[in-house]
């Protein structure tokens, strides 16, 4: 008669033990993964200069005040080919502006996206490098800070492997400390 009573109150406490481990699964799995939402003022705003002439700093600070915007994505120019070699055209001019952040931004030219596939893809990674060292002197003797470099190519799909490869080699060339985005 012990040994029956030992037994049923093992099978409860099993019993309960598994009813209470079904219970905290389902509650696992029915809980939302999703991420915090932001509220308004939490949102990190940032602004693109998308013009040949870099913008004063007196609208950059007016924008950035009334918006709290943090960041500054600056086109800094194209590379294009032209005869087989790679080079940065339509630089912007003008003084860099002061931003809390500021990134540089290149895009290719028609020609570069048609030829993607076949440029050497060290080559472009070290032309990218090589005209952003040249910006960051720049900003450097103007007082600027840099804080990152977007490389803007609009590559098809079939070649993200590709773009994936030139954003690599882009990196090691790169000061370890800057921001690269796509």
């Amino acid at each position: 008669m012990w040994g029956s009573m030992k037994s049923a109150r093992t099978r409860r406490v099993i019993s309960i033990g598994g009813v209470l481990g079904a219970i905290a699964v389902l509650v696992v799995l029915s809980t939302p993964n999703r991420p915090r939402v932001l509220a308004v003022d939490e949102v990190p705003l940032a602004f693109w200069a998308w013009r040949t002439e870099t913008p004063k700093d007196a609208e950059v600070r007016t924008v950035f005040t009334a918006t709290n915007a943090k960041v500054l994505f600056l086109r800094a120019g194209q590379f294009d080919l032209t005869d087989g070699k790679l080079s940065r055209i339509r630089p912007v001019t003008g003084k860099f502006p002061k931003a809390p952040e500021l990134h540089l931004v290149y895009n290719g030219t028609r020609r570069i996206l048609s030829e993607f596939e076949r440029i050497e893809t060290s080559g472009l990674a070290g032309e990218v490098a090589d005209t952003y060292r040249l910006d960051l002197s720049r900003a450097s003797k103007e007082n600027v800070g840099v804080t990152g470099l977007q490389l803007d190519l609009d590559v098809p799909t079939r070649l993200l492997p590709r773009y994936a490869e030139l954003l690599r080699r882009v990196r090691e060339l790169l000061p370890p400390d800057t921001a690269l985005s796509v």
